[in-house]
């Protein structure tokens, strides 16, 4: 279970996010902090087959939606005027740039790497994807 990974590395998070982990080890919850959303969850079958459709012209199309991947991408997306749905990252990237995605009013889910792999096109993605509105 992803919390109970996720709860290991609690010893090297702030103090914020440990407490928060630390609750997610009974049970998923949604929390938020100032502009942070912090979803702790496994990805459902349904959120993955919904990522992977995106990656075809006609779904992407059908939705308004598309994925951005890469830790620097889903940083310019951020930065950028597109409204960003969901970001879905690792326990690690999310340890290293917490404070970059404060600023953010963003929903944030946390995923093991495999699971990323698996849902985004890149074969070793480590970091993190975003789920982005496109513009009308």
């Amino acid at each position: 279970m992803l919390a109970f990974r996720a709860q290991e590395k609690a010893t090297q998070l702030p103090i914020e996010i440990k407490s928060i982990i630390l609750h997610c080890a009974l049970k998923p919850i949604i929390l938020t902090t100032r502009n942070l959303v912090l979803h702790f969850i496994m990805l459902s079958k349904n959120v993955a087959k919904y990522i992977n459709s995106l990656q075809i012209k006609k779904f992407r199309q059908q939705h308004g939606q598309f994925v951005v991947e890469g830790a620097k991408s889903v940083f310019e997306v951020l930065a950028s005027d597109y409204e960003v749905q969901t970001v879905i990252s690792t326990p690690d990237f999310l340890e290293k740039n917490h404070e970059f995605l404060r600023a953010f009013a963003v929903q944030i889910e946390i995923t093991t790497a495999d699971e990323l792999a698996k849902i985004g096109s890149f074969q070793t993605n480590k970091t993190c994807l975003a789920v982005v509105s496109t513009k009308e």
